[in-house]
């Protein structure tokens, strides 16, 4: 059955055949229709296997075998921290995973990871938030997998009282959003190669009650589409379009981070993973939005393999609820 699960990704082989990726909170589901006609049903992560947070898949550049990276993390954490991915390619032609390895993050990768805005550290131990995976394969079919680590929380507290002894409830909702990451897994193996774009934000969003008796206050939303980036293959090399703190592109790879804790100190930015898995640069390429816009790379529409359209917008008040108002649409040519 696949009540309550939602459709992750979806993919259409050359061959005309259909491959489903489907989520919920119980896990993953892989559903294909076969060329005969069936459809197979395959759940990721069978017992014994590492527990799975995040899944995403994509079709091979040969357009046979659907590419799917799931993230993985530990049940005894209330905050649902990545220790590693898991790859496994599926045969769309019998629905049946021909490859899968796990990648285990170790404590050297996680702290340098954390150091560069994907994670935080508690005591003396570091931690990488999850990320939803984007598998995909490079000219060469060398596979890589790309992602930004990203925190969501909320809280509740009373403000100080007013000149009338008042008190209100506010509730605050705070994303924290880290680097942009590639990961180069080795296939049949169980090692990678990685390249950091660094970054990290920290924005939050709050909303009050009245100073009744009854003071009721609804938690307020706040967009992941900060988080969000576009990736573009140039043969073996990755363009990565991002946002980022101005401040933040002025420093060298490996100077402290600027931490963005606005969207009006957001910028469209752009940076260039080589061939050598190494970020080449960084920079600017958007001008400074007015106020509270920026660059909404979530919401991304390709009009061709070398352009691509997306909203500039920020987040308001709508008549009972935040809401995103998009103002106005970017052009942008990647070559």
């Amino acid at each position: 059955p696949t009540a309550g699960f939602d459709i992750s990704t979806a993919v259409l082989t050359n061959d005309n055949l259909e491959c489903l990726l489907l989520s919920s909170d119980e896990g993953a589901k892989v559903v294909c229709s076969l060329p005969d006609g069936r459809r197979t049903e395959m759940k990721l992560g069978q017992a014994g296997s590492p527990i799975l947070y995040a899944s995403n898949a994509s079709l091979s550049r040969d357009g046979k075998r659907m590419m799917i990276c799931s993230t993985i993390t530990v049940a005894e954490r209330d905050q649902k921290v990545c220790t590693g991915f898991l790859v496994s390619e599926l045969d769309c032609s019998t629905g049946k995973i021909v490859k899968s390895s796990t990648y285990p993050f170790t404590p050297e990768i996680i702290e340098a990871i954390s150091q560069k805005g994907g994670g935080y550290k508690h005591k003396k131990e570091y931690f990488i938030n999850n990320f939803t995976p984007h598998p995909m394969e490079l000219d060469n079919g060398e596979l890589v997998i790309l992602g930004c680590p990203e925190q969501l929380s909320s809280s509740v507290s009373t403000s100080a009282p007013n000149m009338n002894n008042q008190t209100r409830e506010i509730a605050t909702t705070t994303l924290e959003i880290g680097p942009v990451i590639a990961f180069y897994p080795k296939r049949g193996a169980t090692t990678f190669e990685y390249a950091i774009v660094p970054r990290k934000m920290n924005l939050s969003s709050s909303a009050g009650s009245g100073t009744g008796s009854v003071r009721i206050v609804q938690i307020p939303g706040i967009s992941h589409s900060y988080s969000n980036f576009t990736v573009s293959t140039l043969g073996d090399e990755i363009l990565i379009l991002y946002n980022d703190e101005e401040a933040n592109l002025a420093k060298s790879e490996n100077e402290n981070i600027s931490e963005a804790h606005s969207t009006k100190d957001l910028v469209l930015a752009e940076a260039l993973i080589g061939k050598d898995k190494k970020m080449q640069y960084r920079k600017q390429i958007g001008k400074n939005l007015s106020g509270k816009y920026t660059y909404y790379l979530g919401n991304i529409a390709p009009t061709t393999s070398s352009s691509i359209i997306f909203p500039v917008g920020k987040q308001g008040m709508g008549f009972n609820a935040r809401k995103t108002y998009y103002t106005n649409w970017c052009f942008l040519d990647v070559k």
